[in-house]
């Protein structure tokens, strides 16, 4: 992940939020609600799926916040700092395109059989949920097994309000998404607050 434009293990600095975007906004929707959200601090990533991501990339640079994109090839033609890529996806192969200096992540769902092998594969990171998976026993008692036994780093991916954050962020991950579509600036406040980020 990115801070001040340096490389950083989230797991030095604390549980972060990641955002996820709507991937039918335009870009330029997309940059003028990044800007204000990014502007609080604790985001250590983004992820940008929509079409034309280079408006809401630039405001990620500005922020010296990482942004990534779920599609390899989209990542690769607009220089994304990383990818989110699914977990029975070709780690290596990914890996061979975007070099040493771009991040990889897995999404493994609830597997930690898929989490272990996409780890051993070489990514920067692992996911255990989905994108509106909620809050439930299962992804806290992934994230904490994973946390107890594993250095690298693992996002909580899921639709959570800052009271799941707060308990997965105590279970031990290191990265947590937060939905922006629909989130206040201030909402994003209580997220920090609650992840004590």
């Amino acid at each position: 992940m990115s801070q001040g434009g340096e490389s950083v293990d989230p797991g030095e600095i604390g549980p972060r939020l990641f955002l996820l975007t709507p991937g039918a906004a335009s870009g330029r929707d997309l940059a003028t609600s990044l800007d204000p959200a990014l502007a609080g601090g604790g985001v250590a990533g983004v992820l940008i799926d929509t079409d034309d991501p280079r408006a809401a990339a630039d405001i990620c640079r500005q922020r010296a916040v990482a942004w990534f994109t779920s599609d390899l090839e989209r990542g690769l033609a607009h220089g994304a700092d990383g990818v989110l890529l699914d977990g029975r996806e070709d780690i290596q192969a990914a890996r061979d395109r975007l070099g040493d200096t771009r991040l990889i992540g897995a999404s493994c769902g609830t597997s930690r059989h898929a989490a272990m092998v996409t780890g051993e594969a070489g990514t920067d990171f692992v996911a255990f949920g989905g994108a509106d998976h909620p809050l439930s026993k299962r992804l806290v008692d992934l994230v904490g097994w994973w946390s107890e036994l594993f250095v690298l780093p693992c996002l909580a991916l899921g639709r959570f309000d800052p009271h799941a954050a707060g308990v997965l962020a105590g279970a031990g991950a290191d990265l947590i998404a937060v939905h922006l579509d629909g989130l206040e600036p201030e909402g994003l406040a209580r997220f920090r607050t609650a992840i004590g980020s």
